[in-house]
């Protein structure tokens, strides 16, 4: 498992890569671009319920985009194969 981790996890242009620990027998998965993309659309929708937290929300996004460790996806690019996203979470500190 350890040796595993260390070929999973790369780091390059000053961040770090990790592959997902897919079986090498398994059918591809489709993308999930839609489902992340509507995700995304239902928390603004939810925040928008809150202005305040919405802005706070949007300069935390903005911040993740400039120090790289996001990036915006128009639409899918699918001459990179089959792509998977990550849905953002919100978590409100009390």
């Amino acid at each position: 498992m350890e040796t595993n981790q260390k070929s999973a996890i790369e780091f390059r242009e000053n961040k770090y890569i990790a592959k997902l620990p897919w079986k090498p027998d398994h059918e591809p998965l489709p993308t999930n671009f839609f489902v992340t993309k509507r995700r995304t659309e239902n928390v603004i929708r939810k925040l928008s319920q809150d202005p305040e937290m919405l802005k706070v929300y949007g300069q935390i996004i903005k911040d993740q985009e400039r120090r790289g460790f996001i990036e915006k996806v128009k639409d899918p690019d699918i001459s990179k194969g089959i792509v998977h996203y990550i849905p953002h979470h919100p978590v409100k500190k009390k």
